[in-house]
């Protein structure tokens, strides 16, 4: 599985994603689009450690006036979202140290992307 790494203001993150096919037609801005599982690890403010996150997103693309747009929603308390992985307090939060942890959370893709899968299978058989 691919891994993204990057720096940002509050310094280096990794991120790993997996589709889970098509989503329904999204009730706010009445778009389809398709949904993804990605796990993302950064500094966690709280602890001073790594945590990596998993998390359900959709990616919607569409146009307006001949322009392409794409974005991503995710829905807070509505879509499927769990810390995975966290480590203790970590003296220097490197580019190595977020692709080692990255990487240990890795180990629990599958069982966290089968337990997304019947979080929206739930979800959609208690909406019918």
């Amino acid at each position: 599985m691919q891994i993204v790494t990057r720096k940002g203001f509050h310094g280096w993150s990794a991120r790993s994603e997996r589709s889970m096919g098509a989503a329904p037609v999204n009730t706010v801005s009445g778009r389809a689009g398709e949904r993804f599982l990605r796990f993302t690890t950064s500094k966690d403010e709280r602890t001073g450690g790594l945590s990596t996150m998993a998390s359900v997103y959709v990616k919607e693309r569409y146009e307006l006036s001949g322009v392409a747009y794409a974005s991503e929603v995710h829905a807070v308390f509505g879509d499927y979202a769990v810390i995975v992985h966290r480590t203790g307090k970590v003296a220097r939060i490197t580019e190595k140290a977020v692709i080692d942890a990255h990487k240990e959370a890795l180990a629990q893709f599958d069982a966290r992307y089968a337990e997304a899968v019947a979080f929206y299978a739930e979800k959609e058989a208690a909406a019918c």
